[in-house]
């Protein structure tokens, strides 16, 4: 299993890192790394994990001052050309990760400005099976948000776990 890969990799005795991680961001997070560090540990990967607040957290990655990191994404627009744009593209400043490829910028392009539903779909599927096998990401699990309010309140709530008070409102069922 892992060991072997990690043995054929050059690292028969595992290695050290350190995980960067937000612990005010995101449901569980720090319990989220905490099991990721108890993970890479059955494997041989020593982990030194570097919990801080998402003030301190994502300007680290930002400044590609981390090479091992947890982050979320979820566009408030729902559209995964959003996604693509943030972390594949190579100008942007949450793409710390290295990845370039000349096919998925071209497909970023054409999710821009395609008007066929099946093509453009055919696009996202191309762009998530690249990325997807470049392991840049390791997607770990899909944070579910719950929220809930008294009847006859209705409060938006974005993609990304943020209530839009401003437009909230009072109905009659």
């Amino acid at each position: 299993g892992a060991k072997v890969l990690l043995a054929q990799a050059g690292y028969p005795a595992g290695f050290d890192v350190r995980l960067d991680c937000s612990n005010d961001r995101y449901i569980n997070d720090e319990a989220i790394c905490q099991a990721v560090v108890g993970m890479l540990a059955r494997v041989g990967v020593r982990v030194t994990l570097d919990l801080k607040p998402r003030t301190l957290h994502f300007p680290k990655i930002q400044n590609n001052e981390t090479d091992f990191y947890m982050l979320g994404w979820l566009p408030d627009t729902y559209d995964a050309h959003n996604t693509f744009t943030f972390l594949a593209m190579p100008q942007s400043i949450w793409n710390r990760t290295g990845y370039v490829d000349q096919h998925m910028f071209d497909l970023i392009g054409a999710m821009a400005t395609e008007t066929d539903a099946a093509k453009r779909d055919a696009d996202i599927a191309e762009a998530s099976r690249l990325l997807r096998d470049s392991y840049s990401y390791i997607p770990l699990h899909h944070q579910m948000l719950a929220w809930a309010t008294r009847k006859g309140v209705e409060i938006p709530i974005t993609p990304s776990n943020l209530p839009h008070f401003h437009d909230a409102r009072f109905v009659t069922h």
